[in-house]
């Protein structure tokens, strides 16, 4: 959500939740994979994003 909602860079997205940039793409590739498989995790990001672009 991080990523989708700002213009930060991994390595600043990594420092903001005390991660390395690594850690921050391997955590999309598992959410972008579980948004692909799960219709209940695609909708709870969907209903959260809509709720941060208000």
């Amino acid at each position: 959500m991080t990523r989708k909602h700002t213009d930060l860079s991994l390595a600043e997205i990594g420092d903001l939740y005390k991660r390395d940039h690594s850690t921050v793409l391997y955590a999309i590739r598992v959410i972008t994979k579980e948004i692909s498989l799960k219709a209940t995790v695609r909708e709870q990001l969907e209903l959260l994003s809509r709720k941060l672009s208000r």
